[in-house]
């Protein structure tokens, strides 16, 4: 799939984004296994169907750049226990410029790309190194293939 063009992509909204906690499956990848992620949500989906946790809202949060960690997951207070094979992250409160994309599982590699290609190099320096975040909202996929992408900015 070819990346949005900038004209694709639109103005992002800024928002300020409250802290969140964030429990779920953690990865690693490099640039050549990204295309292993959805396996990673295969296998949430897995334990979110036999809590009896679907629909729920799901993120997904790049917290190291290189290589890459990804968790996914769902928004979470303290647990006290977390299923087996789960990590607890926090993403803390940030200023975000925020993109939303209809279109489903499919269009997400082809924002990801468009943002990375066309509007960062358009828009030097404001990105913050914190993390960047997807957005899920619940039911995505099940009638619902709105999704978004948060990108952390900076001041």
């Amino acid at each position: 799939m070819e990346p949005m063009t900038l004209a694709e992509l639109g103005e992002p909204r800024v928002v300020d984004g409250a802290a969140l906690l964030i429990a779920g499956i953690s990865g690693e990848y490099t640039q050549q296994t990204t295309s292993e992620i959805p396996m990673q949500w295969d296998a949430i989906n897995e334990v979110l169907d036999r809590l009896g946790a679907f629909p729920v809202a799901t993120y997904g949060v790049v917290y190291r750049a290189s290589p890459m960690r990804y968790v996914c997951g769902l928004e979470a207070s303290k647990l006290a226990a977390l299923p087996e094979g789960w990590i607890e992250i926090e993403v803390p409160a940030q200023r975000y410029a925020v993109f939303g994309r209809d279109g489903g599982v499919e269009a997400i590699r082809s924002m990801w790309t468009g943002l990375w290609m066309n509007w960062v190099p358009a828009n030097p320096g404001k990105l913050s190194d914190g993390p960047m975040v997807e957005f899920y909202a619940e039911q995505f996929g099940m009638g619902n293939d709105h999704f978004e992408i948060w990108l952390p900015l900076k001041g």
